[in-house]
């Protein structure tokens, strides 16, 4: 599992759930009892977070705990800059580099049909609905 694209995945959730419901990270982070730096690094990636930490942060948002978790495939799935059919004038950096960002770009796509994590089911109005004779 590579620890740090499971980092910067939650702390991406979380950084979209709050920007969602139009809470400052100045405000999510008194909430937290942490310092805004601190949920900044989070939302990054930089910072590792605690377990109860992540418990009050999807208590803070109306999330479940298990809507900041990626789905176990996409941490073990990784781009490796060689598997790529890439131009061979770039560098061993430059390869690299457009590695991580598709891998980047994957984690962060997890969740984009809905940031509620799902797609909405329609239902139908009570109105709508057929009723029995």
């Amino acid at each position: 599992m590579d620890s740090e694209l499971l980092r910067r995945h939650v702390g991406a959730l979380i950084k979209a759930r709050r920007k969602r419901l139009k809470i400052t990270q100045e405000d999510l982070a008194a909430r937290m009892g942490m310092s805004r730096a601190a949920l900044a690094n989070i939302e990054t990636g930089r910072q590792n977070m605690l377990l109860h930490h992540l418990y009050r942060f999807a208590e803070m948002l109306g999330l479940k705990v298990t809507d900041l978790l990626p789905n176990p495939a996409l941490l073990e799935s990784t781009v490796e800059a060689d598997e790529l059919p890439l131009p061979e004038n770039l560098s061993r950096t430059q390869r690299a580099q457009v590695a991580r960002l598709i891998r980047d770009d994957t984690a962060a796509n997890v969740n984009e049909e809905d940031e509620d994590h799902g797609p909405r089911k329609k239902t139908q109005s009570r109105k709508d609905s057929p009723r029995s004779a």
